[in-house]
């Protein structure tokens, strides 16, 4: 058993406060827009939550550089680039209904995207996903997990929106790195008048806790203390699950409105054929996933 204070990430404390006083809730929401249904999707979540938060929400259209001339000899266009983002905005504007500011950028969307909402310091990012599976996914990671991957502030990932959010699950595997998706969860759930699930999947029962899970479920429980009260919600709860994390977070996840977990990376190959426990939730989740950044007590937030 391992013990929440423990751990090879680092999530030191005055870090991980400044991360909820900052983001959450979210003053400003960017939303990733393209030609897409997960888009719509996105941004219908996106205003639903801003009226709940009282949050303001912007758009950003990424178009990838248009080249002219042929394959070999070709060069980017800027006027090509910014006639057909002129135009796509427009499309989007109109299928939306949107009213909003939408910003236009030429470029690689992950980069611009990432770049866009550090810079102008938003406080969340919104995107939809189109799911890849296998190699394509190891060759075409989706723009979903690449944001997430390089986000410096929390992604929505919009998959089911709900009118308001009543249970929020939060995995937790008692390890110190995944204390901000924790406490993040946490405030998202007092702030929503949500239930908040701490859920912790241990590989195998242990003779220790198989009879009587209120030990463990303490030590779950204890995640929590250093939170303040002012962002403790109301209704809090502890789950066990034994098995395999990411099939037992995906089963706990259909009973749940918004999953909340930390966004951490492992090495290099496994991140890119398996992807991390939070990229795989947010493939396959049917629920909304809201990735937190692992912090540390270096850099800023």
């Amino acid at each position: 058993m391992k013990n929440h204070s423990s751990g090879t990430g680092v999530a030191e404390k005055p870090a991980v406060n400044a991360l909820i006083n900052k983001h959450c809730p979210p003053k400003r929401i960017l939303v990733a827009l393209d030609p897409s249904r997960a888009s719509e999707i996105a941004w219908e979540e996106a205003e639903i939550l801003s009226k709940i938060w009282r949050s303001k929400v912007e758009g950003v259209y990424v178009q990838p550089w248009l080249w002219a001339g042929n394959s070999e000899f070709g060069y980017a266009d800027p006027q090509l680039t910014a006639k057909t983002s002129e135009e796509t905005v427009e499309r989007l504007r109109r299928n939306l209904g949107i009213k909003e500011r939408i910003v236009s950028l030429p470029g690689d969307p992950v980069e611009e995207i990432t770049r866009w909402a550090h810079t102008n310091k938003f406080d969340l990012i919104v995107v939809g996903t189109q799911s890849r599976l296998g190699l394509a996914r190891a060759f075409h990671s989706s723009v979903a997990e690449a944001v997430v991957r390089h986000s410096q502030v929390p992604v929505l990932i919009a998959k089911r929106p709900v009118k308001k959010p009543e249970a929020i699950l939060a995995p937790y595997d008692l390890n110190i790195s995944s204390v901000p998706g924790l406490e993040f969860a946490a405030a998202c759930a007092k702030i929503m008048d949500a239930r908040l699930n701490i859920f912790h999947v241990a590989a195998a029962p242990n003779a220790e806790f198989s009879g009587d899970l209120s030990h463990i479920k303490k030590t779950i429980l204890s995640g929590l203390d250093n939170l303040p009260a002012p962002q403790k919600p109301h209704k809090i709860e502890a789950q066990v699950a034994w098995g395999k994390p990411i099939n037992e977070i995906l089963k706990a996840s259909l009973e749940a409105d918004l999953v909340v977990l930390t966004a951490r990376s492992r090495g290099f190959l496994e991140d890119m054929i398996l992807g991390t426990t939070a990229e795989r939730v947010i493939r396959y989740s049917e629920s909304s996933v809201l990735a937190v950044p692992a912090v540390a007590d270096k850099g800023e937030i």
